[in-house]
C-alpha cells in the first residue's frame, strides 16, 4: 500500500513536473514570439526615420541650392543695376558737359 501510495505521488509529481515544463515551453515561445515582433516594429521605425532623415536632408540640399542660385542671382541683379547706374551717371555726366559747352557757345 505504502508502494502504491508512493508510486501515485510519483506520477503525479513527474505529471506536475511534465506540466510545468510545457508551460514554461509555450511562456518562451510567447515571449520569443513578442520579440520578434518588436524587433520588427523597432526596425521599421528605423527605416521610416532614416527615410525621414534623408528626405530632409535632400530638402535641406535642395533648399540650400535654391538660396545660393537666388544669392546668386541677386547678386547678378545688383552689378547689372550698378552697371545702369553708372552709364546713367557717365551719360548724365556728359549730357551736362555738353550742356556746359553748348552754354558757352551760346554765351
Amino acid at each position: 500500500a505504502a508502494r502504491a501510495r508512493l508510486e501515485a505521488e510519483f506520477s503525479e509529481h513527474r505529471e506536475a513536473s511534465a506540466a510545468a515544463r510545457r508551460s514554461s515551453v509555450a511562456a518562451i515561445a510567447g515571449l520569443e514570439a513578442e520579440l520578434s515582433e518588436q524587433h520588427k516594429a523597432w526596425a521599421a521605425a528605423q527605416r521610416s526615420s532614416v527615410a525621414a532623415i534623408s528626405g530632409l536632408e535632400g530638402q535641406l540640399f535642395e533648399q540650400r541650392g535654391a538660396s545660393e542660385a537666388a544669392g546668386e542671382s541677386a547678386a547678378a541683379a545688383r552689378a547689372r543695376l550698378e552697371a545702369q547706374l553708372s552709364e546713367q551717371r557717365g551719360a548724365s555726366e556728359a549730357a551736362g558737359e555738353s550742356a556746359a559747352a553748348a552754354r558757352a557757345r551760346l554765351e
